[in-house]
């Protein structure tokens, strides 16, 4: 087991993504603490980052106002202002729920610190994160608008945080906690299809070519669902990766302590 898990709850299994508005699965992300904090509790030398998509609290405003490669100007600040403050109040309301378990989570604003340089994004005071990490506290960052040095806005997916947070720690494993039951060959699979459980380099870029990268914004996810999720993947080197269904009773903290679970392996 690596030292340091990166776990990213996908806004699908923490929102209610198709309704169109924010809304929290309160209860859901209650359970979900507590199956955290449960591990962390049997394993305390594990060290944890949680991220979390955006969900209902950010794809569909930023298909409204159409955000993705806007240019910035003073009117479309106002609508980013908008998703920025919407996926603040995510976070808080996560924090203040894993809060109630004794969990240090400190949650932190994705917009501040990332930015957009020359179409690749760059992560400012890692430190930030390597000092919650080291005292015992777990770090949360989520989906959400980034800026920089282009006169456009970018969409920052909580998976392309998670590779980048992979590249940085050397000992370290992405564990994505999702709606389905792992990676399946086709998007989406059909009923009597079962996920791949283990995906190599070679299976991965194949996935990619096969299905491309989803340019085309809907309402429910604009930031490309699982093809996007492995072209995130493809950057990685000597890295493994776990899909799996995160919805499934007690499977988050049986990932975290390292039972083996039903799920898709990605090795790069």
């Amino acid at each position: 087991m690596p030292k340091t898990i990166i776990l990213k709850l996908g806004g699908s299994i923490i929102t209610q993504k198709k309704l169109g508005k924010p809304v929290l699965k309160t209860a859901f992300v209650k359970k979900t603490a507590k199956q955290i904090a449960g591990a962390l509790r049997q394993k305390p030398k594990l060290k944890l980052i949680l991220l979390n998509g955006a969900g209902s609290f950010g794809h569909p405003l930023v298909y409204k106002y159409k955000l993705k490669n806007r240019k910035i100007e003073t009117y479309s600040l106002r609508n980013i202002a908008e998703v920025i403050t919407t996926l603040r109040n995510l976070g808080n309301q996560i924090a203040k729920i894993f809060a109630e378990t004794g969990l240090p989570l400190v949650p932190l604003q994705t917009s501040s610190l990332f930015e957009r340089q020359r179409d690749k994004t760059i992560l400012r005071n890692f430190s930030v994160l390597e000092t919650i990490v080291k005292r015992g506290g777990t770090p949360l960052l989520g989906g959400d608008l980034v800026l920089g040095g282009s006169d456009k806005v970018y969409i920052l997916s909580a998976d392309e945080i998670a590779v980048i947070l992979a590249k940085k720690i050397k000992s370290s494993q992405i564990l994505f906690a999702t709606d389905v039951e792992g990676v399946y060959k086709n998007f989406p699979p059909s009923r009597s299809e079962r996920p791949m459980k283990l995906l190599d380099r070679k299976e991965l870029n194949s996935l990619i070519k096969k299905h491309g990268a989803i340019e085309k914004m809907g309402a429910n996810d604009v930031s490309g669902q699982m093809p996007g999720k492995l072209k995130q993947l493809a950057f990685l080197k000597n890295k493994k990766a776990f899909v799996f269904n995160g919805q499934r009773p007690y499977l988050i903290s049986k990932v975290l302590i390292g039972q083996t679970v039903k799920g898709t392996t990605v090795l790069l």
